[in-house]
């Protein structure tokens, strides 16, 4: 009867196979070895796309597969192990580009095997040198990192022998790559030939090196910080304020690094070095302007800074039309709201409707108190924009809101105005049944 519903169930007749040969566990090396590899191949083939449907039992074949191997991997075929969960992984990312894979079913599936190679190695303890030379590749270059970190994750199995073959591949790699870019330009980023080296830098304590590997690739304001925040974290404050500042310099041509600018501004402050935190700040805002640049500002020189960072974005917004106006026109409005400038805030949104209206709710919560005609006028239009769209969140939504504005007017006017909400939209009865 299991024969027969098996002949009309591939995936029924996959487990059954997958089961066959994990009971076999006790045969010769060579033969389990076959039928095993028979198995993973069957389980990781794709016959055409995989599609969204199809991926759940796809995986759990896959999975299925992995638990046959994962019962070699501690016994006297863990060696066996270490080779089928490698072919495993190398089905899997081959598989990946033939599917549709929006539920990261080969995330895990690339775990488990890396995990059970693992635990292979550290039953079979294969020769250190030898395996060094195959995970290294697979660290290097692996396109969905099944290795990342494998020198961290092997290095007990590895062994002194082991890691010396790792650190001398690696330092081979790094002798061949080209000279590095202009800094300001992109280029290769040799980032995980740079992580096997710092690990082996990190083992010996020896800080410049690691540094020195972190200079490899400084094309970007992102790398800069990267670099300057290592530097902090070793103790090293001069160098870190050195590498950042370095890196304005380098990108001052371009858009400022907000988080860049930001971290040089906090080491000059607890320098005792505030005019120079004060003049980064200025040159950062007056760029790229920000709320908590602005708060910065505002920290450091009080209602002087106020009027200059309003009267900067009053006037490149009457000259400026290009794409930039819109981020423009929100930094005023929000500066205006931290103020608690509300009638400023109120005449920017009518002024710059296009960005003001993605800002007319956050602006009318924070002035209900001053500017209780304006939030209603607001949270109207969100009320019947939520009942238009329908459904019992949306229409939730729309009962906070109308409960909100009870608050902001007399009891007759929220009467009326419930009222002719009711008669509006007597036909949704969810929402009738709702606001009561």
């Amino acid at each position: 009867m299991v024969v027969d519903l098996a002949e009309r169930d591939t995936a029924l007749f996959r487990k059954l196979d997958v089961a066959a040969a994990a009971a076999a566990v006790n045969g010769d090396a060579k033969s389990l070895e076959k039928k095993l590899r028979r198995v993973i191949d069957g389980a990781t083939r794709t016959r055409g796309f995989v599609d969204f449907g199809e991926a759940e039992d796809w995986s759990a074949n896959v999975d299925a597969a992995l638990g046959a191997i994962a019962q070699l991997a501690t016994g006297r075929h863990a060696g066996l192990a270490m080779k089928l969960a490698a072919h495993a992984i190398d089905r899997i990312e081959g598989a990946i580009e033939e599917m549709d894979d929006s539920d990261g079913h080969c995330s895990g599936l690339l775990e488990r095997a890396g995990n059970i190679h693992l635990d292979a190695c550290r039953a079979a303890k294969p020769d250190p040198v030898e395996l060094a030379r195959d995970l290294f590749p697979r660290e290097l270059d692996g396109e969905y990192d099944a290795f990342y970190r494998a020198v961290v994750r092997y290095a007990e199995v590895l062994g002194t022998a082991g890691l010396a073959e790792y650190r001398r591949l690696a330092a081979e790699a790094w002798a061949k790559l080209p000279p590095p870019t202009r800094k300001r330009e992109g280029g290769e980023d040799p980032f995980r030939l740079i992580g096997i080296l710092d690990f082996f830098a990190e083992r010996d304590g020896d800080v410049e090196a690691r540094i020195a590997l972190r200079t490899r690739n400084l094309s970007s304001p992102g790398h800069y910080l990267q670099l300057a925040e290592f530097c902090l974290a070793q103790g090293r404050k001069e160098e870190a304020l050195r590498r950042a500042e370095e890196g304005l310099w380098m990108f001052e041509d371009g858009r400022p690094d907000e988080r860049l600018v930001l971290f040089v501004v906090g080491l000059l402050v607890k320098a005792g070095r505030k005019e120079e935190a004060a003049v980064h700040l200025w040159k950062a805002f007056e760029k790229a302007p920000g709320l908590e640049l602005y708060r910065r500002l505002r920290k450091f020189a009080g209602q002087t800074a106020r009027e200059r960072a309003l009267a900067h974005l009053d006037a490149r917004l009457a000259v400026d039309k290009s794409m930039q106006r819109d981020p423009l026109a929100a930094v005023l409005i929000r500066i205006l709201m931290e103020e608690k400038m509300f009638d400023a805030a109120w005449a920017a949104v009518r002024k710059h409707r296009h960005m003001g209206q993605y800002l007319e709710g956050a602006l009318a919560e924070a002035s209900e108190k001053t500017h209780p005609q304006e939030a209603l006028a607001v949270y109207a239009g969100q009320v019947e924009f939520h009942v238009g769209v329908g459904g019992n969140p949306s229409y939730e939504t729309a009962c906070r809101l109308i409960a909100r504005m009870s608050g902001l007017r007399d009891a007759e006017s929220q009467t009326a105005y419930v009222r002719a909400l009711k008669e509006r939209h007597r036909l949704k009865r969810n929402f009738i049944k709702l606001l009561g």
